[in-house]
């Protein structure tokens, strides 16, 4: 995969982060949600989080769980909620998508349109491990600052 866009902007490393924190996440046998493309958008940065985070808590698994605990809950929550309002919503649009993996992962209507928005490094990146993947609804990625008017 050396021929993957390379994330520059500190901003994108937030969902490679929280990517790796999937990852570990979906690894647990006990897992709230599962996430197979989790470790492959984490990519090398993120295996090299996950070891650092591994040898930093080897004397605190307390520290490990906490570390992923957050967005373990979170991700599930919101899996929950998005799954609570279909069918009646034929229309989502995430903002900051970062490396979700949502139009992956859960069961959509298949009237379902999602847009996913995120800053150009980022869209291009992901779009570049999710294109042959298909998802389980109408999907649109769309690369914009929204920082900018």
């Amino acid at each position: 995969m050396s021929d993957l866009p390379e994330i520059q902007d500190e901003v994108c490393h937030t969902a490679i982060v929280m990517a790796t924190k999937r990852a570990i996440e979906a690894d647990r046998s006990d897992h709230l949600f599962d996430d197979p493309l989790a470790t492959q958008l984490a990519g090398e940065t993120g295996q090299a989080w996950r070891k650092k985070w591994e040898h930093q808590d080897s004397d605190n698994p307390l520290g490990s769980a906490l570390r992923v605990q957050f967005v373990a809950v979170r991700t599930r929550f919101f899996d929950d909620f998005i799954l609570s309002v279909l069918p009646e919503a034929k229309q989502l649009v995430f903002l900051g998508v970062g490396l979700d993996t949502r139009a992956f992962r859960l069961s959509f209507p298949p009237q379902t349109r999602l847009y996913e928005l995120d800053l150009p490094e980022l869209i291009q990146y992901r779009e570049a491990i999710l294109q042959d993947k298909p998802a389980k609804c109408h999907r649109q990625a769309i690369a914009t600052d929204l920082t900018q008017p």
